[in-house]
Formats: C-alpha cells, sequence, structure tokens
C-alpha cells in the first residue's frame, strides 16, 4: 500500500475516533427501557389522580354533612325559641298596645271602636293612610292627657299630610332621648330646606340608634345631604 493510501486511510480512522469522542456511541439499548418507565408514570399519576378525586369527594361529603348538621341544629333551636316567644305571648292579654305593636290593626281597630279609645283609634288611621282622620282623634285625646306616643303619632299625621311646620312644633313638644324622635325631627327639617339643622338632627339619631341597619342608613343620608349644603 502506498504512503498516500496508508495516510488517507489513519485520516479517515481519526475521524471516525473523533466523531465517536464527541457524540459517543449510540445504543438502540439505552432507549429500550424509557416507553416502559413513561407507562409506569402515566400509571403512577392515573391512580394518584384517582386517589385525591376519592378523597376530595370524601371530604366533601363530611364538610357537607357537617354543615347540614349546624344548620339543621340551629333551625331547630329557632323553632324552639318561637315556640317558646309563641306560648309567652299568648298568655299575655290582647291589650290594644300588644295589637298595635304586633301590627294586628284590623283587630285593634275593632276594639278601639268598642271601647270608643280615641287615641288607638287615632293611631290606626295614620298607620292606615288616613291621616287627617288620624290627626283628629289624636288632638282631641291630646286635649286632656300628655302621651309622647300620641304626639309622635300626631307629628306623623302632618307629616304625611305634608303640613311639615306642624309636625316639626309637635315633635319639639316632645321630650325624649329616643333616636326615632329625632330622626323623624331630621326628616321633617329636610323636607323644609333645612339641611344644617336636618344634619345635626341626624347625627343625634346615629349615635343614639344601636341600630347597624338604621346607622348605616343615617349614615348615607348625612353623606348625601353634605354635597347638597
Amino acid at each position: 500500500m502506498s504512503l498516500i493510501a496508508k495516510s488517507l486511510k489513519k485520516l479517515q480512522s481519526n475521524r471516525t475516533k473523533s466523531t465517536n469522542y464527541f457524540l459517543g456511541e449510540v445504543r438502540f439499548s439505552y432507549f429500550g427501557e424509557l416507553p416502559v418507565y413513561i407507562v409506569i408514570g402515566l400509571l403512577a399519576l392515573i391512580f394518584l389522580g384517582i386517589y385525591f378525586v376519592d378523597l376530595f369527594k370524601i371530604v366533601n361529603a363530611q364538610t357537607d354533612k357537617d354543615f347540614f348538621s349546624k344548620v339543621y341544629k340551629i333551625e331547630r333551636e329557632i323553632k324552639v325559641e318561637e315556640l317558646s316567644v309563641h306560648k309567652e305571648m299568648n298568655k299575655k292579654p290582647q291589650t290594644l298596645e300588644y295589637l298595635l305593636e304586633s301590627d294586628d290593626l284590623e283587630k285593634m281597630e275593632q276594639i278601639a271602636k268598642k271601647e270608643k279609645n280615641i287615641k288607638y283609634l287615632g293611631i290606626y288611621y295614620v298607620k292606615t293612610s288616613k291621616p287627617e282622620k288620624g290627626a283628629g282623634f289624636l288632638k282631641l285625646y291630646l286635649k286632656n292627657h300628655k302621651d309622647k306616643q300620641a304626639e309622635v303619632y300626631l307629628a306623623l299625621a302632618y307629616l304625611k299630610e305634608k303640613r311639615y311646620l306642624d309636625a316639626l312644633n309637635e315633635l319639639d313638644k316632645i321630650k325624649s332621648e329616643r333616636y326615632e324622635v329625632f330622626l323623624d325631627k331630621a326628616v321633617v327639617l329636610e323636607k323644609l330646606g333645612l339641611v344644617k339643622n336636618a344634619i345635626r338632627n341626624y347625627k343625634i339619631a346615629y349615635d343614639k340608634s344601636k341600630d347597624p341597619v338604621v346607622k348605616g342608613m343615617i349614615r348615607a343620608k348625612i353623606t348625601i345631604l353634605r354635597f347638597v349644603r
């Protein structure tokens, strides 16, 4: 073999070694086990998924059970309490004030007419959108009685008739620290356009009220009036 042929053969041999050095030998046996591992991994993921789904269902079912158990318990306690209150109420006499508080106005009117009780007749007419007639009965009653409740309903009658100054005069006669009186004054003052005084009475009503819903409504009203002023 010539020197040139030997040199070419050696060069070719060196190239092959160099390629094997960088790339390494490719053996298909290395890849033969890879699909097996993939299948095992997928099966493991599937079983884990099924396990966690079942676990979620069990936990969710238990949570629902606990929740409905608590709801049932609360409902049962409410029913027991309502039954107790109902029994106590049935023990009380069916007075006119009781009928007013329970909003049984028809029965209140019947008894008031039978007893010729002009105070509760007046209240009945004020509450049933007959303020003028109600005001007549209440004014007649207040000629001989000093009664804060009757004065409040007379002021309400005037308010419904849009007799705002008369309503304000009646409210000014009432010496009470109840928030409702200051709230009524605020409404009347607002109707009269006396916004500054209305806000002052709304603030007093807000401070005296313990009802969070009422306090929220009053706060909103004050905010609106401050923009108007």
